[in-house]
């Protein structure tokens, strides 16, 4: 029953750190582009008939001025805007050959999207005024695009086709390389991507860096965007931080249950063997009084003592180890970064519940070989 209760407590140690140690893998991920101070306002038009659509550059140019604004762009969808935000993937399809299997993710954004969001910049250049005005072939690829379809190749002015729902394909032309970044979820492989020239700001989202805390700011932003730009309204705004976190809320509260749960697997097979060995020294006293009388070590008394618990606790571990290999992969959906058979996974619960029978055995073993033997030998 003891080998039983420790497996039972290290199986739930070993998937419970598998997703603690996988939430923690992934808010470390690097995002490739920094979101400490940075607010999103969610821009709509106003109702009017008839009003030709804003692309959002005296929006930009205003905010931009402003002393406390570090950085102002658009984006068409949220940056980390999770699992519910759709992400166009064209079919594209290079000079001379056949259409690309891999299809890259497609995000329109405007000038300056880049260093507003603090983008390491590889080559090229960002996209001109004139380019976001009309419908320009300009285009900027993410290294991955780059390594992807131009191997040992300069991407600068090398042109593509995009197929999409037109019959006809739309020739683009790559004018700037940035570094990956993982736009939509941080789940997300860094896989080929290309940003276009946003051309409307309605619809689209607002990305601010500001100087300072964003959150004390959002409401005086709102002011100046709506000032700045009276044929749009502003329908919410977000911290980006609070964006990601959102994101993310489906592993955070895992971890919460997981790193729970732990503790209740410690403390049961810690009060487990405790109670146990206790037991067994209590029941031997007479025994042990001899042993010390006939000059028995009190370290002697304390190894025998231990060595009963220990092949529980062996035999336990190798239990719970191979049923949490078993259950793991009912796991593989939730984890990041993470294998069940990596050292440091397997490592983590026998750490533990070998702290924990530490713990629970050498107090009463220590008790026991404290004892005087007149008092023991007269035990009943």
């Amino acid at each position: 029953m003891l080998a039983a209760q420790v497996g039972f407590s290290v199986a739930v140690l070993f998937l419970s750190g598998l997703l603690l140690l996988s939430f923690r893998r992934l808010i470390a991920v690097d995002l490739g582009f920094a979101h400490d101070n940075v607010v999103l306002f969610d821009l709509a038009p106003r109702a009017r008939e008839g009003r030709p659509p804003d692309s959002g550059a005296k929006l930009l140019e205003h905010l931009r001025h402003l002393p406390a604004v570090q950085g102002a762009s658009l984006s068409r969808q949220r940056p980390i805007g999770g699992a519910w935000v759709w992400i166009m993937t064209p079919i594209i399809r290079l000079p001379g050959r056949a259409n690309e299997t891999v299809r890259p993710a497609e995000s329109p954004v405007s000038e300056g999207f880049f260093r507003a969001m603090q983008v390491r910049w590889i080559a090229g250049r960002d996209f001109l005024p004139e380019e976001i005005a009309t419908h320009s072939p300009a285009v900027i690829v993410n290294q991955a695009f780059a390594d992807k379809f131009y191997p040992a190749q300069n991407p600068i002015g090398q042109t593509f086709d995009k197929l999409g729902d037109d019959p006809e394909p739309i020739p683009q032309q790559v004018v700037g390389v940035v570094a990956n970044i993982r736009f939509n979820n941080p789940r997300e492989p860094e896989g080929p991507s290309i940003y276009t020239p946003l051309h409307e700001a309605a619809g689209a989202t607002l990305n601010i860096r500001t100087a300072s805390n964003a959150a004390s700011l959002v409401p005086w932003l709102r002011k100046e965007i709506e000032t700045a730009a009276p044929a749009l309204t502003v329908r919410g705004s977000i911290l980006l931080a609070s964006q990601i976190d959102n994101t993310l809320i489906a592993e955070r509260l895992l971890a919460l249950l997981a790193g729970f749960f732990s503790v209740v697997a410690l403390l049961l097979a810690g009060v487990g063997l405790y109670g146990v060995v206790n037991y067994a020294a209590v029941r031997r006293t007479r025994e042990i009084g001899i042993r010390i009388a006939l000059g028995s070590g009190r370290g002697a008394v304390v190894r025998l003592i231990v060595s009963s618990a220990t092949m529980p606790v062996i035999a336990g571990i190798a239990v719970g180890i191979a049923a949490g290999l078993g259950l793991a992969r009912y796991l593989a959906a939730q984890l990041f970064g993470v294998e069940p058979a990596d050292f440091q996974s397997l490592a983590a619960p026998v750490a533990c519940i070998l702290i924990a029978a530490v713990a629970a055995v050498l107090p009463p073993a220590i008790r026991a070989a404290s004892a005087d033997p007149l008092v023991a030998l007269r035990y009943e």
